[in-house]
């Protein structure tokens, strides 16, 4: 969840406070709608937008987000190549991932998508 952090809003001053131009809030800037509507067997645990600016909450919110997102996908997150694609299908959603790189996560067309290729990095930076 690092590199994600790291990707959202690395380097920013005060990151939990931050909120995006598309309404993301917080560290992981998550979007409350995403948060909020439980889709793909996600678990909302927020009852306002202002529970994302929280960042034990915002990380438990972000790791259900990415699991199920995985999960949906089909991605291996045992693998840095389905860690990746769970980090592109986190940042552009399920049908925005799939609409771009098809169904199987194995299509590896999303290991050189910009969020991708930034999760690489992160992840990597971590890593080391």
């Amino acid at each position: 969840m690092s590199a994600i952090q790291q990707i959202e809003t690395g380097g920013l001053e005060n990151p939990d406070k931050y909120i995006g131009d598309a309404n993301e809030y917080g560290r992981f800037q998550i979007k409350p709608s995403t948060a909020m509507a439980g889709g793909y067997g996600i678990e909302s645990l927020i009852s306002n937008p202002e529970d994302l600016q929280n960042p034990d909450i915002a990380r438990a919110q972000a790791e259900n987000i990415y699991t199920n997102m995985a999960n949906a996908i089909g991605a291996d997150l045992s693998t840095t190549e389905g860690q990746t694609a769970a980090a592109v299908a986190y940042n552009r959603g399920v049908e925005g991932y799939r609409s771009n790189y098809g169904k199987p996560w194995q299509a590896q067309g999303y290991m050189n998508d910009p969020y991708g290729l930034k999760f690489q990095k992160a992840l990597a930076d971590y890593t080391a």
